[in-house]
């Protein structure tokens, strides 16, 4: 008998798994959460708070959503909120300290994202300040150990997705029934500039781009790094490994597609550039 009911339980930790590994709903937020992605049980179910837990690429990642505004009163001037939020971001005990009114993405429907970052020994602390219906919101995510600026993909691709009483994000439901409204297509439709050397900064345009995490962006076989993405752009940064004069067709893969362009991005060394570039100024 005590046999039965260690594996019952066992079972029912595993479908709690499978549940919590796809679509959740918590307080007014949907949150599609991909299989690298779990809810910590350290929280009380009846908190304000919830935290979702990830291990990925040797980084461990904490996110906590708080289901309370942070000013109890609806925000008049948003801008002065933020400058008088900004000095009290900055006595935390963070090295680095620094509030951005425009952050790199879009959360709960807030383009551009204001959001405040610190450092803490070797973790990065990352506070985005979304203003949903006049109140403004807290999303905290913390990263050990990391030392960039930039968030890594993988967490963009959890945030951008995630919305608050039908605000922001792909609308997300706990039943497998399909929606009525099917959304619309992501596409490609242009990318700039279309050569360029090592260190160029990449901007591809198109609709749609942020609905889904993007799972990679490669540049013939070769990957690019991407820095940040949005609904209407992914910015990457061209590598070392490309050949002169060699053009290559960027692709943008997500979990189950891969999106082509049909222009191509002709690769030039920086010397090259460098020349082009001040031919260009001097024949002005």
């Amino acid at each position: 008998m005590k046999k039965i009911l260690i594996a019952a339980f066992g079972l029912l930790v595993c479908l709690a798994d499978v549940s919590l590994a796809k679509n959740i709903r918590w307080k007014d937020f949907s949150i599609h959460l991909s299989e690298n992605w779990t809810r910590s049980d350290t929280e009380d179910p009846a908190s304000s708070r919830l935290t979702l837990e990830s291990r990925q690429s040797g980084l461990h990642c904490l996110v906590k959503v708080s289901s309370r505004p942070l000013n109890a009163k609806p925000v008049g001037d948003y801008r002065a909120w933020l400058e008088k939020y900004a000095d009290q971001w900055k006595s935390f005990k963070f090295t680095s300290s620094v509030v951005m009114d425009k952050g790199p993405l879009t959360l709960l429907g807030h383009a551009q994202c204001p959001v405040a970052r610190g450092r803490n020994n070797t973790a990065a602390v990352y506070q985005f300040l979304p203003l949903v219906k006049n109140r403004v919101y807290s999303v905290v995510v913390n990263l050990d150990p990391y030392d960039r600026d930039e968030l890594p993909s993988f967490v963009t691709g959890l945030l951008e997705q995630m919305s608050i009483a039908g605000i922001g994000g792909r609308p997300v439901t706990v039943s497998a029934e399909p929606a009525d409204d099917q959304p619309a297509e992501t596409v490609v439709t242009d990318f700039s500039p279309a050569n360029g050397s090592m260190g160029t900064l990449i901007t591809i345009k198109g609709k749609h781009l942020g609905r889904e995490p993007v799972v990679g962006v490669t540049f013939g076989d070769i990957p690019v790094p991407v820095t940040h993405y949005d609904d209407n752009h992914i910015y990457c940064v061209i590598p070392g490994g490309f050949t002169e004069g060699v053009r290559y067709k960027p692709a943008i893969r997500y979990k189950d597609k891969t999106l082509h362009t049909d222009k191509v991005f002709q690769y030039q060394s920086f010397k090259k550039n460098r020349l082009i570039h001040k031919e260009i100024i001097e024949n002005k």
